[in-house]
């Protein structure tokens, strides 16, 4: 069985420009200096060591001009479940290895990519909203394809990636929704990021980066996580993000000991998750 294991913490590392009074998506939305494609034999490696029964491959979306999405998909020997996963800003795979062996750990094949200008993806541009949305369809449109017709789809968001996340999952046909770290507004999450540097306020585009008008369409099953140490988006907003939620079956769960973004890599996450999992399994 795979082992939940200690990661480092994620820092965000947010531009220099962001003291402007109003702050746009480009600006808010971390970006790499350059593209650093995936080791794919380093975290197989990696997964390996860990207990990791299964294997992961490299996987690319096309987008405009040439450009394309990288990513990876880990199909795992024990599958009971597909996972699409989107990170949180600044999220990319070269850093996350222990965040993809969390997942792996839940039996899952796993399909993550980079998002626009991070990690192994390449930069394009303009960085909207609009475009963050169209990346994540066409990011589960193709990722789809490779899914087993037998498994239940699950749509696993973190922090700003709660956001693309949820509007998938209210878009396109799936079993289940996880979001962990999900916050109610743009500004109410910037301002407690103002530790980071965040100053000013969302403009009117980037304001629309969250998930609420999605769960008010969506209507499967729901799982809000939040960590008890989680100051940025605290249990209060999943609290609020229940209340107007149209899902059928919906549920949120406080992990013990976690900061932002780092419930799954706790273990009393799966006293939480894997029932809810189970159940879209029918088990």
């Amino acid at each position: 069985m795979l082992r939940l294991v200690a990661i480092t913490v994620f820092t965000l590392s947010l531009p220099m420009d962001l003291c402007a009074k109003t702050m746009t998506t480009s600006q808010f939305i971390v970006q790499s200096n350059e593209v650093v494609l995936l080791d794919i034999d380093t975290i197989n490696t990696s997964l390996k060591k860990q207990g990791a029964e299964g294997k992961a491959h490299s996987v690319s979306v096309d987008r405009v001009n040439g450009a394309k999405l990288r990513g990876l998909r880990f199909e795992s020997d024990n599958a009971q479940r597909e996972i699409l996963f989107y990170p949180g800003n600044g999220m990319s795979l070269e850093r996350a290895h222990g965040l993809l062996r969390a997942l792996a750990a839940l039996n899952a094949n796993v399909t993550w990519f980079d998002p626009r200008g991070l990690g192994a993806s390449d930069a394009i541009h303009p960085i909207t909203v609009e475009n963050l949305k169209a990346d994540a369809l066409r990011v589960f449109d193709a990722a789809r394809k490779a899914f087993s017709a037998d498994l239940p789809v699950v749509i696993y968001g973190v922090s700003v990636g709660t956001s693309l996340a949820s509007y998938v999952a209210a878009h396109r046909n799936v079993e289940g929704l996880v979001l962990e770290g999900a916050y109610v507004s743009v500004s109410e999450l910037m301002a407690n990021l103002a530790h980071v540097g965040l100053d000013g306020d969302p403009s009117h585009e980037l304001s629309q980066l969250t998930p609420a008008p999605a769960l008010k369409r969506f209507e499967g099953p729901l799982l809000l996580l939040v960590g008890s140490q989680d100051d940025v988006t605290p249990a209060s907003f999943a609290s609020r993000l229940l209340t107007i939620a149209a899902s059928n079956y919906k549920q949120q769960a406080v992990i013990t000991a976690a900061p932002h973004a780092m419930a799954l890599t706790r273990p009393s996450v799966l006293d939480h998750l894997m029932p809810f999992l189970n159940r879209l399994s029918g088990k």
